[in-house]
């Protein structure tokens, strides 16, 4: 019976095989169909159509393992039925060839074009059709970064985090743009506005013509009705944070000219007043912050700024800069600035301080309402106050010590001290003397007083030997004239015409002296502002 059965399928075998001796190729079939001639096996079954090739089925741990396949040939087609492995060395069930060798094997899986029905497939360099825009996409899924090239050189990142870097392998925000030097990072234009970010290529723009680099932000407005730049800080404020509006010229004018042999300031307001109103206060710059009567919490400090002013006829101000005025009955101060402190519910002023400048033709460091002190933070008492004494007149003063031999010492001024002080019967040198370890001393006189020395000499023919500390005071020559209880500025916007609070030193400007100012003395010039009038602002508006 076995012999019957080896029979039979050595006889169907035949049937189903050719092999052409010629062709060196096999054809497998039911109809004994020679091959064909271009194909080493050709496969086909009875009813054409109905039958399909089905690979060796295995379970491929890696695309880099050798099992279960032992040395699998360059080139060896698989069916792999495991999912396994660990990214990017992991497999998926499919069609996988080793494009390896045997003993490095590397297994590469067939991916079919995208379609509406593949679930493994690839974008198409001629395009993509029956894509599913909720399942279909251009990406990884895993975490892993995502690489674009061209001329093999890398030209955008996109993080598995999200951040995309156009120019940077390690974006630093979720667009990163990182231009190569020279090449502005950004562009955006429409027909009639343009704007570059990280503009590197230089340009030039002025009268002269003034050249730059480069600029972060660079725009144009080519055509007249289009803004050049606005930003707004949230999408539900109703002021914005930057508005560059006028109805009558212009918000923000920023522009150096420089004919002089100075620097100009980078940024410049100008307020050009026409108006003759008494008690007014102009500014050309003003910052407000804006707390109101909300509540914040404790050490929170709210700052406004008020900038530099320059008038003839009128007083002026500053925070941080320079201020231009001459001197009268009607415009009694100049000040480089002026602080002030006032009770927000009230209007109540606690204090108002003057720096730099000349009141009533007295010339100030410092001037104001309070008192001058300075505060010490000390580990054990926590901060101190340490205030300053006043004087109603102004005074140098000088303390140093000197020995006393048989109860006379002759002293003589340091003579710089000597140089900026007034000496004379009017204002002679005031001593104070307190002797160290002579209890018995007598005490002592000043004589011989001269504008550069003094004796003291002990009292009652005293004669002891020691030493002496002594505290001196004298007359300054600057502001010499201003006297006792000088007339003082009151806050900016007070009232200037209350009689009853003049007292009845009000000192003759043309009669103080004062040293000449530091460019006087070392002759070199200051750079003065000099502002534009509306004629010429005009101008520049219309070029």
């Amino acid at each position: 019976m076995k012999m019957r059965s080896l029979r039979l399928s050595i006889i169907a075998l035949q049937a189903i095989i050719y092999t052409s001796s010629f062709a060196q190729n096999i054809g497998i079939n039911s109809t004994g169909a020679t091959p064909n001639p271009a194909a080493i096996l050709d496969l086909q079954s009875g009813n054409a159509g109905t039958k399909g090739f089905l690979p060796e089925q295995v379970a491929l741990t890696a695309t880099n393992a050798v099992g279960p396949v032992a040395s699998p040939p360059t080139g060896l087609i698989v069916y792999n039925t495991a999912t396994a492995g660990v990214s990017p060395n992991n497999v998926v069930p499919g069609y996988y060839f080793n494009a390896g060798t045997p003993a490095t094997p590397n297994w590469e899986q067939f991916v079919a074009g995208n379609s509406a029905t593949t679930t493994v497939g690839a974008w198409l360099l001629n395009g993509n059709t029956s894509t599913n825009a909720a399942s279909n996409f251009l990406g990884t899924t895993d975490a892993t970064t995502l690489n674009f090239r061209t001329n093999n050189a890398q030209r955008m990142t996109i993080l598995s985090t999200g951040q995309v870097g156009v120019g940077t392998a390690a974006p630093a925000a979720m667009f990163d743009v990182n231009s190569p030097l020279g090449t502005p990072a950004v562009y955006g234009h429409s027909p009639n506005t343009a704007a570059y970010i990280a503009y590197e290529t230089p340009f030039s723009f002025g009268t002269p013509i003034q050249t730059v680099s480069g600029a972060g932000i660079y725009s144009a407005n080519p055509l007249s009705g289009y803004t050049s730049m606005y930003s707004q800080s949230t999408g539900a404020a109703n002021v914005a944070a930057d508005i560059n509006f006028s109805s009558v010229w212009i918000a923000n004018y920023s522009y150096v000219q420089n004919p002089g042999p100075f620097n100009p300031p980078a940024v410049y307001a100008q307020l050009n007043n026409s108006t003759s109103l008494s008690n007014v206060e102009s500014s050309a710059i003003v910052g407000l912050n804006d707390y109101g009567t909300t509540a914040v919490g404790a050490g929170s400090i709210s700052v406004g700024v008020e900038g530099v002013s320059a008038s003839q006829f009128q007083n002026a101000f500053g925070v941080d800069g320079e201020s231009y005025c001459d001197v009268t009955a009607s415009a009694p101060y100049s000040f480089g600035g002026t602080f002030s402190g006032n009770d927000y519910s009230t209007g109540t002023n606690y204090s108002t301080v003057y720096v730099g400048g000349n009141f009533n033709g007295t010339i100030y460091k410092i001037s104001g309402t309070g008192t001058v002190a300075e505060v010490i933070p000390t580990p054990t008492h926590g901060r101190v106050t340490l205030d300053c004494p006043e004087s109603p007149e102004y005074w140098y003063q000088d303390y140093s010590s000197a020995k006393m031999v048989n109860g006379k010492v002759h002293v003589d001024l340091d003579p710089i001290l000597a140089d900026i002080i007034i000496v004379n019967d009017s204002n002679p040198i005031r001593v104070f003397c307190t002797p160290v370890n002579m209890p018995y001393f007598n005490g002592v006189t000043i004589m011989n007083q001269t504008a550069t020395s003094f004796d003291i000499i002990e009292l009652n023919g005293g004669n002891h030997s020691g030493r002496i500390d002594y505290q001196l005071v004298a007359k300054p020559k600057t502001n010499y004239g201003t006297g006792r209880f000088a007339w003082g500025p009151g806050p900016a916007m007070a009232p200037k015409d209350i009689p009853a609070s003049i007292p009845k030193n009000k000192p003759d400007p043309s009669k103080i002296w004062y040293w000449p100012s530091d460019a006087q003395t070392y002759h070199y010039v200051l750079p003065k502002p000099q502002p534009k009038t509306a004629t010429r602002s005009q101008d520049i508006q219309n070029k």
